[in-house]
């Protein structure tokens, strides 16, 4: 199965669909990003299922995609795919939140976010990463940080070798 442009309200039920009859073993991720409560939601889904998850060559694969892709059992990053992890999400200065609710959010996002990357494998180095980059910013990972932050967690495909892509 492919997973591909923003990720948006209602996505995770579509994908909770398919995953019903058990047929889909690989999904294929290639987004901009988009809602991240939506993507972590899916995510959790993806991990129940068993399923394993897919940058494929020459994809992209940012922001909430990324909390998606993290839930698969294994994680594979093909060669020549580009990985983004977005920033911490912070309100905008000019906001009517108060400093110290704009605060207590950044705090319960970063809570959240610690515990979604245990329950995954995933480094809390990436939330640190991802707390020291300005808003708004996304950190494109390479292969190295990739498997240092357990990203991927499975070999790299080399181009050569990658296997056709699975559609629906």
């Amino acid at each position: 199965m492919r997973a591909e442009g923003p990720i948006a309200a209602g996505d995770a039920e579509r994908i909770e669909a398919e995953l019903q009859d058990g047929r889909i073993d690989e999904i294929l991720f290639e987004s901009p990003g988009g809602d991240r409560g939506e993507a972590m939601r899916i995510g959790h889904l993806l991990r129940r299922a068993g399923v394993l998850t897919r940058i494929p060559a020459g994809a992209t694969c940012a922001g909430a995609c990324v909390e998606a892709f993290l839930g698969g059992a294994a994680r594979m990053i093909d060669a020549g795919a580009h990985v983004g992890a977005g920033a911490m999400p912070v309100s905008d200065a000019a906001s009517t939140q108060a400093p110290a609710e704009r605060e207590q959010a950044a705090g319960r996002w970063a809570e959240r976010q610690a515990d979604y990357y245990i329950r995954l494998g995933v480094s809390r180095g990436l939330l640190r990463l991802q707390l020291d980059m300005p808003a708004g910013a996304t950190c494109w990972l390479t292969q190295g940080a990739q498997r240092r932050y357990g990203v991927a967690n499975t070999a790299f495909v080399p181009s050569q070798m990658q296997a056709a892509p699975l559609t629906r």
